[in-house]
């Protein structure tokens, strides 16, 4: 027997809750058992509901819990749960922890409402989903890990970092850059050795200023760099630039 298209919503934001369930009722034959805005919640809802729901649509910022861990507790307890992770932060390293933890999709909350619609669809059949955002950056990462693009992902916004950091490492580098940062910190450390400022890389890269500077101290630590001069000496060292 087909199981029924019953979800939850847990997100600490009562309006986006009531926004997403009319949506989903309106549009399609999903029926939403109950909401939740936190991670207590989330426990009582699912003990007090009389049936497991085929999925829950979980948020990262919770006012009690990350989201992720509350995913991994509730898979744990609730092995036949699917979860649809469903956020405004869409990283690599979210990405990947929220799927060890146990989720089977990843929405961004700047996507349509459809893409929620088509995660929950996707998991019903057991098959993973990730939106548009999610894929991108999810690519980004395979690309940077691997110093090579998936065939057929060329179109995917992600040529530059293959370029950039496609090339071998030079002997003798204490660690290839690919294994050292991040796929993001990667990017910002691609235009740092390019000599652009901090101002510009935050522009070319649609990120805020203060973000930048973040990315810049922690490449500074991990590859255990002063200043932009080491920088740039590294760079040429490692192949990164030549």
């Amino acid at each position: 027997m087909p199981m029924k298209k019953t979800t939850i919503i847990i997100d600490d934001h009562s309006m986006l809750r009531n926004g997403l369930k009319s949506f989903l009722e309106a549009n399609s034959d999903w029926t939403v058992a109950g909401e939740a805005g936190s991670g207590p919640e989330a426990f009582h809802l699912l003990s007090a509901l009389p049936e497991l729901p085929a999925a829950a649509i979980v948020d990262i910022s919770l006012p009690d819990m990350d989201g992720i861990e509350l995913v991994r507790n509730l898979s744990a307890q609730y092995p036949g749960l699917c979860f649809v992770m469903y956020s405004m932060h869409v990283t690599a390293e979210y990405i990947q922890s929220a799927m060890r933890a146990g989720a089977c999709a990843y929405v961004s909350k700047s996507s349509p409402s459809d893409d929620v619609l088509n995660a929950l669809e996707s998991v019903l059949r057991g098959d993973p989903y990730l939106d548009s955002y999610a894929l991108k950056i999810h690519l980004g990462q395979y690309a940077w890990n691997s110093g090579r693009l998936p065939a057929g992902s060329e179109g995917a916004g992600l040529s530059t970092s293959r370029r950039v950091f496609g090339r071998p490492q030079n002997p003798g580098t204490p660690e290839p850059v690919r294994e050292a940062l991040t796929f993001q910190e990667g990017r910002v450390f691609a235009l740092a050795a390019k000599n652009m400022t901090n101002a510009e890389i935050a522009q070319s890269l649609s990120l805020k200023l203060k973000t930048v500077e973040n990315y810049m101290s922690i490449i500074y630590q991990k590859l255990a760099l002063k200043n932009r001069y080491e920088l740039l000496v590294y760079a040429r060292k490692s192949g990164v630039l030549v």
